[in-house]
């Protein structure tokens, strides 16, 4: 249900940061409370699991790295600033 309503209502950023989010759900905060998503996730996979493109979610990422809320480490992606992540998706009220 949380999908199809990021799917409706958020555009492309929103979607992608609403994913992040929820793929980092299942993982625990490291030492610098920061969220880590477990699983190395090609750009591919992202926009297939998204429903985007993979140039769409590249040039998301890099934005999203640019402004210090993720960082990639490995190939795994790090949410240093959930809030500023979270302020991309449409709230429902």
């Amino acid at each position: 249900m949380l999908q199809l309503t990021s799917a409706i209502f958020n555009d492309s950023v929103g979607k992608i940061a609403d994913t992040l989010i929820r793929l980092a759900s299942c993982s625990e905060n490291n030492k610098d409370k920061e969220l880590s998503i477990s699983v190395a996730y090609t750009h591919q996979e992202l926009a297939n699991n998204v429903g985007c493109s993979r140039i769409t979610i590249t040039r998301c990422l890099n934005k999203f790295v640019d402004e210090g809320i993720i960082k990639i480490h490995n190939k795994r992606i790090i949410i240093k600033d959930i809030e500023k992540l979270q302020s991309y998706i449409d709230k429902i009220i």
